[in-house]
């Protein structure tokens, strides 16, 4: 009888184990897609095609790829400006290829006859990360989908090393909007693959998936993170489709947005910043895992311990 009570939630523990770890298991040119997590889409996932947009002030994650024939890497010696440098740039006679400097620049301000409204208020969170979010070693529609929206596994940051560096942040700017706005916020980060200068991609910022036969190679992808906070709510509408951009190197991309009202699932919007533990889903598990067992253990103990019938 001992035997059967103790296998039941033991089973059960099992299952939750497995369940655990299915939820477990991306001269400087932008060519690739800007991408931002669109709730409307189905199912919900980063896209660059009129992303719904709710004037609820919460934080829009955003994610772009710095591919291997784009943002980035033509092969070309980035070109810094005479008595110009930023920290982690490479100097002669150390120049590389893989680094340089982007703009990321959002809608903030509509002038209309009849109508006055805000777009994005600020940004926050620019980071590299990989790519892969699903952790299989490849970058694809998978990553793209998967939840929660924010969830990457950061290679670095702009709070510290060079890798990515903050010069500008959300500097409210005209005239770049093509008529579209009446201004932009836009940030500058400088990005450098190989901050030591020695021609190829450090090996703490290369992406899942490495082949050390092919060492400039970015296989799986590094990508761009940022969040960007949305227009507040009870103002008037934005006339047409305000956008995001990411320009770099002569290469621009951008992302369309269609205004909403309402908000999504709200515990699924919340964006955190306790990135170590979502870089790290097995010890999450692991610790998940020990819960299970620690309850299971004393159930059982409790049944043994209960007072007997008479």
């Amino acid at each position: 009888m001992f035997t059967k009570r103790l296998g039941i939630p033991l089973l059960v523990a099992a299952g939750l184990m497995l369940a655990a770890a299915g939820i477990a298991q991306a001269q400087l040119k932008a060519t690739a897609e800007v991408d931002a997590w669109d709730w409307e889409s189905n199912p919900p996932m980063y896209s660059h095609s009129l992303v719904a947009l709710y004037r609820n002030s919460a934080w829009m994650p955003f994610w772009h790829e710095l591919n291997f024939d784009g943002f980035g890497f033509d092969w070309q010696n980035y070109p810094w400006p005479v008595g110009e440098s930023y920290p982690g740039g490479c100097t002669l006679p150390d120049q590389t290829p893989w680094e340089g400097v982007m703009d990321y620049a959002l809608y903030h301000e509509d002038t209309a006859a009849d109508n006055y409204a805000y777009g994005f208020q600020e940004t926050r969170f620019w980071e590299l990360a990989h790519c892969d979010r699903d952790y299989d070693n490849d970058f694809d529609n998978d990553d793209k989908k998967y939840r929660p929206p924010y969830a990457r596994d950061t290679i670095s940051d702009t709070t510290a090393g060079t890798a990515i560096v903050l010069m500008a942040q959300d500097v409210v700017t005209t005239g770049l909007c093509g008529g579209n706005c009446s201004t932009e916020i836009v940030t500058t980060l400088f990005v450098s693959l190989d901050t030591d200068c020695d021609g190829v991609i450090d090996a703490d910022l290369r992406g899942r998936g490495y082949d050390d036969s092919n060492p400039n190679k970015v296989w799986t992808g590094v990508c761009f993170f940022a969040e960007a906070k949305a227009p507040p709510p009870d103002q008037p509408w934005w006339q047409g489709n305000p956008q995001a951009r990411i320009t770099a190197g002569g290469g621009q991309k951008t992302v369309n947005f269609r205004v909403l009202e309402g908000t999504p699932t709200l515990i699924e919007l919340a964006s955190f910043s306790a990135r170590r533990l979502e870089a790290d889903p097995q010890r999450v598990i692991s610790w998940a895992t020990m819960g299970v067992l620690g309850v299971v253990l004393l159930g059982v103990l409790a049944w043994r311990l209960r007072p007997a019938r008479r």
